[in-house]
C-alpha cells in the first residue's frame, strides 16, 4: 500500500511535470489556429492555481490538503472546459475546410494533445489528494519544508542575476537571495526558528524592493515567485516553533524495575515466614 509520503511527493512531482507541459504549450500555441490560441490563453490563470497547489502541498497540516483538493478541483474544471473548446474548434475548422486550417493543424493538434495530458494529470492529482485526505494523518517536519522552499528559490536568484548582468542593469537587490538562500538551506534543521523567520522576512522585504526599483518584466516575475516562496518559508518557521521535536518529548521512566522491586518484597517476606516456622524451641 502506498504511504502518505509517497502520495505527497507524487503530487509535487506531477505539478512540476504540469508546469513543464504548460511551457511546451506556450510554444505550440503560437503555431496553432487563432481559436485554439485564444482558448488556451485562459490557461495563464491556472498557473496561479498550480503555484497555490504546490505551496499547499508543503504545509504539514491536514486542512492544507483539503484546500489543495478544492483548488485542484477548480483547476480541473477549468482545464476540461478549455480542452473541450480547443478540441471542438480544431475539429470544426477541419470539417468546414476553412482556409488556413491545414497550415495550423499540426500546431493545434500538438497544443490540444498537451492539454489533454495536463487534464489526465489533474485527474490523478485529484485522486491522490482524495486518498491523502481519507488516509491517516501524516506528520511532516516544517524544517525540511524550509529546506525544500529555499532550494527552489536559489536557482531563480541566479537566473535573475544572470539576466540583469546580460542586460547591463544589475542591482545589488537581486543578490539578497544568493546570499541568504544557502544560509536558510543549511540552517533549516538547526532548531533556530526565530532566526529563520527573521531571514525570511528580510528576503520578503528585499523582493518588495526589487519589484519597486527594478523594472525588468522577467526579473519582476522571478521576484514574485521568490517572495511567495519566502512567505511560505516564514510560515514554516513559525510552524516549526509549535511542532514538538524528539528532544522536547519527555521520556517516561521504565516501570519494569519498580514493579519487580515491589513484587520481590512479598517473596522475601514469605521466605522469612517459612524459615520462622521451621524454628524449634
Amino acid at each position: 500500500m502506498t504511504n502518505m509520503a509517497t502520495l505527497q511527493n507524487n503530487i509535487r512531482l506531477r505539478t512540476g511535470l504540469i508546469f513543464s507541459l504548460a511551457l511546451g504549450m506556450r510554444f505550440t500555441r503560437t503555431l496553432a489556429s487563432e481559436t485554439v490560441h485564444k482558448a488556451t490563453d485562459i490557461l495563464s490563470l491556472t498557473y496561479i492555481s498550480y503555484a497555490v497547489i504546490l505551496m499547499l502541498s508543503l504545509v504539514p497540516k491536514k486542512m492544507s490538503w483539503v484546500g489543495l483538493f478544492v483548488v485542484q478541483g477548480f483547476t480541473l474544471c477549468m482545464n476540461a472546459f478549455i480542452a473541450i473548446i480547443s478540441l471542438s474548434a480544431t475539429m470544426r475548422c477541419i470539417s468546414v475546410n476553412k482556409a488556413g486550417c491545414v497550415q495550423y493543424f499540426p500546431g493545434s493538434v500538438a497544443t490540444v494533445s498537451l492539454h489533454v495530458l495536463i487534464l489526465l494529470l489533474d485527474i490523478l492529482q485529484m485522486w491522490d489528494g482524495y486518498r491523502i485526505i481519507r488516509g491517516p494523518s501524516f506528520s511532516a517536519s516544517p524544517s525540511k519544508r524550509i529546506r525544500i522552499l529555499y532550494a527552489w528559490a536559489l536557482p531563480f536568484a541566479w537566473l535573475a542575476n544572470i539576466t540583469l548582468v546580460l542586460r547591463q542593469s544589475w542591482s545589488i537587490l537581486a543578490t539578497l537571495h544568493i546570499l541568504l538562500d544557502p544560509v536558510m538551506i543549511i540552517m533549516a534543521e538547526s532548531d533556530e526558528p526565530n532566526m529563520l523567520a527573521v531571514f525570511s522576512i528580510a528576503l520578503v522585504i528585499g523582493d518588495i524592493l526589487t519589484l519597486v526599483f527594478i523594472q525588468d518584466p522577467f526579473v519582476t516575475t522571478i521576484a514574485w515567485i521568490q517572495m511567495t516562496l519566502s512567505l511560505f518559508g516564514f510560515i514554516m518557521a513559525i510552524l516549526s516553533k509549535t511542532t514538538p521535536t524528539q528532544d522536547n518529548i519527555p521520556v517516561a521512566k521504565p516501570v519494569v524495575e519498580s514493579v519487580s522491586k515491589t513484587e520481590s518484597v512479598p517473596k522475601t517476606e514469605s521466605v522469612r515466614l517459612r524459615k520462622s516456622n521451621n524454628i524449634k524451641f
